[in-house]
């Protein structure tokens, strides 16, 4: 779960209340972002950088507890499956985080699919967008507060937006929408699927893991 501070006397994140002008930086700003209103953008974390996370967090977790049913001196079968059960929680937290999670909006509002599942949201008077520093962005718009993953792009090549690009472009369309009148609902979001590849990876994680405690 992720942690949002909150201001006590506004009842806004932090982040939020600590950057009231919610200016736009032209120079973070893509030519897609000019143009178009109600066209969708979207953005989610690099697939290269979301699976290296997601097989480091399950290979992790599969090791960790590989290690530990060791040090308890269980035997062979019940390490395996110890191995094999906290891979597949580490690697549904991977999914979970790193490579289900997007985001698309316009000026009728945001569509985030994130941890727990979907929302929509249109953008409000009051809704703002700002980074944290730690690689996620915080978004106030319409009933929730969402936190974006928006780490450094990996490899400089990807088509990812960075955490500054993504401020900019969520700001410019919270912008457009108090200029315009009647506003079009939200964009439309997909839930993925988990990939076919998290099963495979996940296996032979537990293999790798089996083979290194020994």
């Amino acid at each position: 779960m992720i942690e949002v501070a909150y201001d006590a006397v506004q009842g806004l994140p932090r982040e939020v209340e600590d950057d009231e002008e919610q200016l736009v930086d032209p120079e973070a700003l893509l030519p897609a972002d000019r143009v178009g209103a109600f066209e969708p953008r979207e953005h989610r974390i690099a697939p290269p950088r979301a699976w290296g996370a997601t097989v480091a967090i399950g290979l992790g977790g599969s090791l960790g507890a590989g290690e530990l049913a060791q040090l308890a001196a269980l035997p062979t079968g019940a390490l395996a499956g110890v191995a094999a059960v906290a891979a597949a929680a580490a690697y549904e937290f991977g999914w979970r985080t790193q490579l289900r999670p997007r985001l698309r909006w316009h000026a009728g509002g945001v569509a985030a699919v994130g941890f727990r599942g979907p929302d929509r949201q249109p953008w409000a008077t009051d809704s703002a967008v700002v980074h944290d520093d730690r690689g996620s962005v915080v978004l106030t718009a319409g009933e929730s507060v969402l936190t974006v993953p928006a780490p450094a792009p990996w490899p400089s090549t990807a088509g990812q937006r960075s955490a500054d690009q993504l401020v900019a472009a969520l700001r410019e369309a919270r912008t457009r929408s108090l200029a315009i009148s009647p506003l079009p609902a939200p964009p439309e979001i997909d839930v993925p699927r988990r990939p076919t590849a998290l099963y495979p990876a996940c296996l032979l994680s537990v293999v790798a893991a089996l083979l290194m405690v020994g």
